[in-house]
């Protein structure tokens, strides 16, 4: 009813969010896919340098992500800090399914961050055990240091939002 009489589609709120990125954020597939009908911007960047891929692929929404990929969202944007969709995925989610999709559809595996954390250092940032299995069967390295000099192995517990679950920081570390 709103588009209808006439709103802008690609209006922003004052930290710079569209109605497309609250649409992936939640995760409102039917929403997303009316908002691309409707011509929205799909790389609009947020405040935070987030376009609508970034927020989909971080909050593991996997057929908004499919939809946007199929609709030319780029696979491997970068944020202000250079995480990729992937490297978002790998961390604030534990969908092997979601990082197939988006490696299957070009994300470099390899790609690295402002830290020079790939997607496995992510994933084991995350506590991610699937992620970490599946990421290291696709051909991601497990030795690989990052900036501070550090291997996945040694990043077991250190999320900045705490230790994370002992249990699964073993189960990750015999993944290892």
């Amino acid at each position: 009813l709103l588009v209808e009489a006439g709103a802008d589609v690609n209006s922003r709120s004052a930290n710079g969010t569209t109605p497309l990125h609250a649409a992936v954020e939640s995760g409102h597939l039917e929403l997303v896919s009316f908002l691309i009908d409707q011509h929205v911007d799909i790389r609009a960047r947020n405040d935070h340098d987030y376009e609508p891929l970034h927020l989909a692929a971080g909050h593991g929404h996997v057929g908004v992500v499919r939809l946007l990929l199929e609709h030319n969202a780029v696979v491997d944007a970068r944020t202000k800090h250079a995480s990729t969709p992937l490297i978002l995925a790998a961390e604030s989610t534990d969908k092997p399914d979601l990082l197939s999709l988006l490696i299957a559809q070009g994300a470099d595996i390899h790609a690295r961050d402002n830290d020079d954390d790939d997607a496995l250092q992510c994933a084991v940032l995350g506590g991610h055990e699937n992620n970490v299995r599946f990421l290291l069967s696709a051909g991601s390295p497990p030795r690989t240091r990052n900036a501070q000099g550090l291997a996945p192995i040694d990043r077991i517990g250190q999320s900045v939002n705490g230790p994370g679950d002992p249990k699964a920081n073993e189960r990750v570390r015999q993944i290892l």
